[in-house]
């Protein structure tokens, strides 16, 4: 069955408010299928600052369909080994040829990208295809009886449907469920860093580091992802910890000693990396989800972060956004008359809710272990207690996500549109 988008002459005026990743993708998806987008974001422009983010096969595959393998060719690293390792650095599986892997069993690649190199690039397919992107365009009311949005700076722009994409601290997401939704605090924080591989110290620890590798560090406290970005001179870390909150840091010294601290007696490679830290994101987790897009007004839906936040361990969040970019664009492509608006948001919702959840399930089995305040005293590896025999057979990390990877979100799409079309 082809997942293409009917040619379609009837357009919709689909307004999108945010301009990260699942905004800049949702105006491309729409753009494809026919309609025209135009982007609110409330920031002055694109922000040159931030992390890596991974793009695993399910993300990579609507890159690839939305035209951007050109644009991001050179900007992409796929890393070919991935390692699994305790907090100690004791090997626990590893696949040598793992962007082989990837490609035969998921016909995509997984991919890691500089979170500003990545929305560039994105910003510029919208900007080619004909989106409308206005930034200084804080929104700061919608009208659910006109499907309009009020701008801070006073003007309004109306449309068929209103995206709302602005993230996981949203305050139009109230405004448009018409009840107070904050997002669900954790007993986890998160750190975020990104490192100069070229300031790591001794022979040891950088050797291994040139090759493109996806790290994995799994404890009983603390699940780190580290990998590759740019040129490969930079390295990502990303670090959720389990945390009591007993204590604040407030400066950026004094949250660089705490990470160090919290991980000082980890593997030598991890230890190095830390040392070289110049600068650290830190926020406590939070959840959003059981949302429904069904109690919205209707012209209005929820996508990306602002819909479902989740635990980060499975680096699907960026990935679930394209997905909700591709699955709204799919289903918007069949409407041909704004009655049959409803019934493409009743679809992308049960799609999208069966598949967060689907997520979420498989995070809540890849984390079983749990991240407890508890330090787990090490235990010295021998023949008897190794898993290291465990190498290119189930690696958990892979094994978590085995349908998570080899999902299509415009395949899904279509075989829901056509098995019950509205």
């Amino acid at each position: 069955m082809s997942t293409d988008a009917p040619q379609n002459h009837f357009k919709l005026r689909v307004l999108i408010v945010g301009a990260g990743p699942c905004g800049l993708a949702t105006a491309i998806s729409v753009t494809l299928a026919g309609h025209s987008a135009t982007v609110f974001e409330a920031t002055d422009g694109p922000q040159p600052f931030g992390a890596g983010i991974l793009s695993s096969p399910n993300g990579t595959r609507l890159l690839s369909r939305w035209g951007l393998n050109k644009i991001l060719g050179s900007m992409r690293i796929t890393p070919k080994i991935l390692r699994v390792l305790d907090l100690n650095g004791d090997l626990i599986a590893e696949k040598k040829q793992f962007d082989t892997d990837v490609m035969r069993t998921c016909g995509s690649p997984l991919c890691t990208y500089h979170r500003a190199d990545l929305q560039a690039g994105l910003l510029r397919r919208a900007l080619e295809m004909g989106v409308e992107v206005h930034f200084s365009s804080k929104v700061s009311n919608v009208n659910i009886h006109e499907h309009s949005v009020k701008l801070q700076k006073g003007d309004s722009h109306c449309g068929d449907l209103v995206v709302i994409a602005d993230g996981t601290w949203s305050t139009l997401r109230s405004k448009v469920l018409g009840r107070i939704i904050q997002p669900r605090m954790t007993d986890n924080v998160a750190y975020r860093v990104t490192i100069d591989l070229t300031k790591i110290d001794g022979q040891e620890v950088s050797e291994p580091m040139k090759s493109a590798q996806l790290h994995i560090w799994r404890g009983t406290d603390a699940h780190v992802t580290g990998y590759h970005v740019r040129d490969g001179s930079l390295f990502t870390l990303s670090i959720v910890m389990a945390d009591d909150f007993t204590s604040e840091t407030s400066s950026m010294h004094a949250i660089i000693e705490e990470l160090k601290t919290r991980l000082c007696e980890s593997d030598k490679i991890l230890a190095a990396l830390l040392k070289a830290v110049q600068r650290v994101n830190k926020w406590r987790l939070v959840e959003v989800s059981g949302l429904s897009c069904l109690d919205l007004p209707k012209g209005f839906v929820l996508a990306g972060d602002t819909y479902h936040t989740l635990r980060p361990s499975l680096s699907q969040g960026f990935n679930l956004g394209l997905e909700d970019a591709a699955t709204l664009g799919s289903l918007l492509g069949h409407v041909k008359a704004v009655e049959q608006i409803p019934g493409a948001i009743a679809m992308y919702e049960r799609l999208r809710s069966r598949r967060v959840q689907q997520v979420l399930h498989a995070t809540q089995r890849y984390e079983s272990g749990g991240l407890s305040t508890e330090i787990e005293p090490r235990t010295p590896k021998t023949p008897e207690n190794s898993n290291v025999s465990a190498m290119n057979e189930d690696i958990g990390y892979v094994a978590a996500q085995n349908d998570i990877w080899a999902y299509d979100a415009y395949e899904a799409a279509e075989t829901a549109y056509y098995d019950d079309p509205y």
